[in-house]
């Protein structure tokens, strides 16, 4: 019987994956496949700004998940651990009609950052001890709630919630505040009150033949039957309001006249924008003696 050379033996199961380059491999085999790199997590980026308390859920025995405006980053998710026990991070400062600054971390994709801490910036004790004031804040808070979309990142709608509270703390007169609240607050979401055209002809409204039917302004040629004409003062007064700087909201009065002129329609306007009506209206009716 021949004897076959080594070399002509198969190679060995537990030689196969072998490192030694000496040591035979069967044929197409390659090296082993490298190991896949740890993939780090999502880091997330501390911020600090100014910002007011929008929403506010519990969440477990001490933890609350919040939704706050801030001034640079819009509206922001973030769950605030702790933040129902813990005086020394949040103290009273995560509330109702309070301005903080807040140190968190936002995630770079959806989910929820973290709160870390809250310092109070200001407080409006007049405003939230005044049962009016405080009616007409909580409109503020819920429209700005609407408005303000997460991940859009917009300093204006902290801007308009800022000004509504400093014009109320400042003893700004409460319907003539909500008004103009109101129609800056449509005009972000993209609708013009002021700037209206004919809602049937499309032409520029004058201020002395303008008329309201509903929701819609119409110049004299258009105006459909039954609508009520309003006089030059209160389109002038629409104007006015939808020009006004953030931090000038309480500097316009507007009689009462003219509220009876516009106040219908400008919360018409304001539930149109919105897509659906704010729940704190039936309250404002009640403590502002409004009948609209």
């Amino acid at each position: 019987m021949a004897v076959r050379p080594l070399d002509t033996y198969p190679p060995r199961k537990s030689d196969l994956h072998s490192e030694n380059p000496q040591m035979p491999r069967l044929p197409g085999a390659g090296a082993l496949p490298a190991r896949r790199p740890r993939q780090a997590p999502l880091t997330m980026k501390p911020k600090s700004e100014a910002a007011y308390l929008v929403r506010s859920v519990p969440y477990r025995d001490s933890d609350l998940i919040v939704t706050i405006l801030t001034s640079g980053s819009g509206v922001v998710s973030l769950m605030a651990r702790g933040a129902k026990k813990s005086r020394k991070r949040f103290g009273g400062a995560l509330d109702f009609a309070k301005l903080f600054r807040a140190e968190y971390a936002a995630p770079r994709e959806a989910g929820l950052g973290t709160l870390s801490s809250v310092e109070l910036l200001c407080d409006f004790p007049k405003t939230v001890s005044d049962i009016r004031r405080y009616a007409v804040a909580s409109h503020f808070v819920e429209v700005v709630r609407g408005l303000a979309r997460e991940g859009e990142v917009s300093g204006e709608p902290f801007s308009l919630l800022d000004g509504g509270f400093r014009g109320l703390e400042a003893g700004g007169d409460p319907v003539s505040l909500l008004r103009v609240f109101q129609v800056r607050a449509v005009s972000l979401m993209g609708y013009s009150i002021a700037a209206s055209p004919c809602g049937a002809c499309g032409e520029t409204l004058s201020e002395e033949s303008t008329s309201l039917s509903g929701s819609v302004l119409y110049c004299a040629s258009c105006a459909p039957q039954g609508s009520a004409r309003i006089s030059a003062g209160a389109v002038k007064t629409l104007r006015s309001a939808s020009s006004l700087d953030f931090s000038s909201l309480g500097s316009l009065r507007i009689s009462k006249k003219t509220e009876e002129e516009i106040g219908g329609f400008v919360e018409k306007a304001l539930v149109r924008a919105l897509g659906g009506e704010p729940k704190s209206l039936g309250q404002l009716h009640q403590f502002l003696s409004i009948d609209l």
